[in-house]
């Protein structure tokens, strides 16, 4: 007997291909796309929950805010550093239209009033610019609807072991203000994440918390015409008491520094977005403005005291924070023109223009600097005395691209589509360094003013066979790239024997842009009347002149260089079945061979070196049943997510750095009954208490760093309750 429609897999839709809302397995491309109620059904609240079960990506988290997402094993092992301010983003990230990604500091977005998030594997160059050379993610905002009222409000408590108590709360207004013509929806979250580290040195349990406030307020005027207009804001604030880091050597989850370690992120989006819809085309035209700060306090007392013991001659004990602050200002416009309603062909043209200003300041002061060294800081730039380091840096970047892409269709089975994006990118770069470590002398601080440039075109070629309504063919050959950028300048009295012995007699000033061709081939198939969905890609990616990080060894400097090349293999695999109407089965899984293609003497790497910090093997498996009851529906959910072992460092014989990362397995597990209009759900992450290591840092600082590695860790076993009432 044929199933009956409850037996069937829903559509799924997705956007990314900016053509409107298609079916999901109809695109010819590596996509995942999770759904609202995929959020609240499987207690995700943020990217990182959404990485555990999704083929071929991964993300490094030092803790809220500090992140490094990672597509098919594109990745040098650069830890997320709120300091590298000219390292590019190689997955770009967007709310709609506007792009949001920095590499490094991509906002930690909580999963609210969010209609879904689209994952697409692969360069993305075409419609979405030179930081998506891995991919893009896209997190596509719930609109408001003039055609009725709603609201959501919500609360959740949790307790984690080894940590204390969380909360969060959450609310959802849609008010139509002119019936048909005008609604405002705002939404607002407010949430603790409780810390779980125990800080020995300060006595201080739970270190680790974390307060999100998030804020989203949307306008939308339409007038049952052709014009449809959204305005938009979106305002985050997160604070956290201290980074997701233990000492590996220490039991349980416990670090060592002596000062307070804040981090406090703020950030405003805003964003207009004007459509008008012809008889064969659309236009859009898309206006942002991100304003965000972001402060990190760090003990800074371990390098202090390495680098004091270094010049001294003697162990030197400091005192010593590490202050830094990013000001983001970033303006962009976009401009589409796409076709509609054409029997054989449609597409699109656009035109995009970014200008964005940052403003980076660190600060190194430490106890007795000025006495052991015998000088006055504030004679070598310091901001304060005892400094070791003062630095600014204020990239100011300009780009203006225009794309194209068009699918022509043959027959009725087959499209091909190809696209074409060409780019101009401008930077200006100023930076001064004082302090010991910075100034060149008395009186001479460190000061760098540089220029930065690139052009060029990002070419995409897709083609499609349908050869049923049930089976797509796919292949795809694409470009991504990523800008180039400045180096710091390096003070050539502490660094000239490391430059020395690299062949440089000074730091080059610049390093240029790096590229990657990624070529694919997959298929999409729907079976069993939509019971099943059996979705395979393969694919082959070069990554060639990578930027590298080349350390200068003992005077604490790197410089970028455009050093060796990188190659990537493998498959991804999704799957979901809809054994009947109460059982729905889900398989993910992704092999990524990510290794050097030739050796890169600035990393010790050999040929066929592994690339750090990506696991070869991801899994995931999940269980979903629905069962109708007399109180109401009952939804039981259950995943397990696996991530095979990773390395540390590109070169396996380095006794100081290189470490194996083990593998790691992830239970998660909710219940949840909607009775009535309101969803009870009882909630439990990690419910092994296995230790999630995201990172491990190894020690280079000797006796300095008593403790030795550092690792970074998710959250031991937490468990809730969540309660959502929606209205009417």
């Amino acid at each position: 007997m044929p199933p009956t429609p409850t037996d069937s897999l829903g559509e799924v839709t997705v956007s990314a291909e900016r053509q409107g809302a298609q079916d999901l397995q109809q695109v010819p491309m590596s996509i995942t796309s999770l759904d609202a109620a995929t959020f609240d059904d499987e207690g995700l609240e943020s990217l990182s929950d959404i990485a555990r079960g999704t083929a071929g990506i991964s993300i490094i988290d030092l803790g809220g805010g500090e992140n490094s997402i990672i597509i098919r094993g594109m990745t040098t092992g650069d830890s997320p550093s709120i300091t590298n301010v000219e390292t590019q983003s190689l997955v770009s990230v967007y709310i709609d239209d506007t792009p949001i990604s920095l590499a490094g500091l991509t906002p930690d977005l909580r999963l609210l009033d969010f209609q879904r998030i689209e994952i697409v594997r692969g360069p993305q160059g075409t419609l979405y610019g030179a930081g998506a050379m891995a991919g893009n993610i896209r997190y596509v905002t719930i609109k408001p609807d003039s055609t009725s009222f709603a609201a959501t409000v919500g609360i959740s408590g949790s307790s984690t072991r080894h940590g204390g108590n969380g909360y969060s709360t959450r609310a959802m207004v849609n008010a139509p203000l002119i019936e048909r013509a005008l609604a405002l929806r705002v939404s607002a979250f407010q949430g603790e994440d409780p810390g779980y580290i125990e800080n020995i040195a300060r006595k201080e349990p739970d270190s680790n918390w974390q307060v999100t406030t998030q804020l989203r307020a949307a306008l939308r005027y339409e007038n049952g015409g052709p014009v449809t207009v959204d305005a938009s804001f979106l305002y985050g604030l997160l604070r956290r008491g201290a980074p997701d880091a233990i000492y590996a050597s220490l039991p349980g989850y416990n670090y060592s520094a002596t000062s307070y370690e804040p981090f406090r992120d703020r950030f405003g989006i805003s964003n207009l977005t004007a459509r008008y819809s012809g008889s064969g085309f659309d236009v859009t035209s898309s206006t942002s403005f991100i304003d965000r700060t972001v402060t990190d306090i760090v003990s800074g007392e371990v390098l202090a005291d390495y680098y004091l013991s270094l010049i001294s001659g003697h162990s030197v004990t400091s005192l010593s924070h590490g202050y830094y602050n990013n000001d983001l200002h970033d303006f962009s416009q976009e401009v589409r023109i796409a076709t509609k309603g054409w029997r054989h062909a449609h597409g699109q043209l656009g035109v995009f223009y970014e200008d964005q200003h940052r403003a980076f300041t660190e600060n190194y002061p430490a106890t007795g600097a000025d006495a052991i060294f015998g000088y006055n800081s504030l004679d070598f730039g310091a901001f304060d005395p005892d400094d070791l380091f003062s630095g600014r840096r204020d990239p100011n970047t300009r780009q203006l691209a225009e794309f194209a892409e068009g699918t022509y269709s043959p027959v009725d089975p087959v499209d091909i589509t190809a696209g074409l994006r060409y780019f101009q990118w401008h930077q200006f770069y100023y930076d001064f360094a004082g302090g010991f470590f910075g100034a060149l002398g008395p009186g001479e601080p460190l000061t760098e003013r540089a220029f930065g440039s690139a052009s060029g075109f990002l070419p995409k070629l897709n083609l499609a066979y349908h050869m049923n309504p049930e089976l797509l063919l796919f292949t795809e050959a694409a470009k991504g790239f990523r800008f180039g950028g400045v180096n710091e300048p390096i003070p050539a009295t502490l660094c000239a024997q490391s430059l020395a012995a690299l062949g440089l007699t000074s730091a080059p000033v610049t390093f240029g842009p790096d590229h990657v061709w990624t070529y694919s081939l997959g298929e999409k198939a729907t079976l069993l009347n939509r019971q099943l969905t059996l979705d395979a890609t393969a694919y082959y990616t070069k990554w060639s002149n990578i930027q590298t990080q080349t350390s200068l060894g003992s005077c604490g400097y790197g410089i970028e260089q455009n050093v060796g090349d990188v190659k990537s293999t493998g498959l991804e695999l999704e799957s979901r079945w809809r054994a009947n109407s109460i059982l729905t089965l889900s398989f993910n899984a992704s092999y990524t061979d990510s290794v050097t293609n030739g050796p890169v003497p600035n990393l010790d790497a050999a040929s066929g070196a592994r690339v750090p910090d990506s696991p070869r093997a991801i899994a995931s498996a999940a269980t979903d049943l629905a069962e109708p009851t007399r109180i109401g529906d009952l939804r039981l959910h259950i995943d397990y997510a696996y991530r095979g072992n990773m390395v540390t460092e590109f070169n396996p014989n380095d006794p100081i750095g290189y470490r194996i990362i083990p593998p790691l397995r992830v239970l998660n597990g909710s219940l949840t009954l909607s009775h009535g209009r309101v969803d009870w759900t009882l909630f439990g992450h990690n419910l092994t208490n296995v230790r999630i290591i995201s990172l491990t840092s190894a020690n280079y600082y000797g006796s300095a760093q008593p403790y030795g590695d550092v690792d970074y860790v998710g959250a031991p076993l937490t468990l809730g309750v969540r309660v959502l009432a929606h209205l009417p």
